[in-house]
């Protein structure tokens, strides 16, 4: 747990994070619901169970990913981070995948 906490640390201060309403709006494209949205946390977005958000294990993530822009940090309404895929890369894994069956 410690080790997690440091390399979350590290790629935090390297590459930063997004808030939660930039991650909704710029990459999930929720804009309608936007003021309901202003106070969300993880859990929040885990429970309305939104298309295309896809929530990573930090064990999986390396500076990498997020680097090129495969998994996003995002901090919610308490300042707690979490890494989610980025919305708008899964429809192009998903057709990547298609194509080499």
């Amino acid at each position: 747990m410690k080790n997690i906490r440091k390399r979350l640390r590290r790629y935090i201060d390297e590459c930063g994070f997004l808030t939660m309403i930039e991650f909704l709006e710029s990459y999930v494209g929720i804009d309608s619901q936007f003021e309901a949205l202003s106070k969300a946390t993880h859990k929040d977005i885990k429970f309305f169970n939104f298309d295309r958000i896809v929530s990573v294990p930090f064990n999986c993530v390396d500076i990498e990913k997020i680097e090129t822009g495969k998994i996003l940090l995002v901090s919610d309404c308490y300042h707690h981070i979490a890494a989610y895929k980025n919305p708008l890369r899964i429809k192009d894994d998903f057709k990547i995948k298609v194509m080499r069956r």
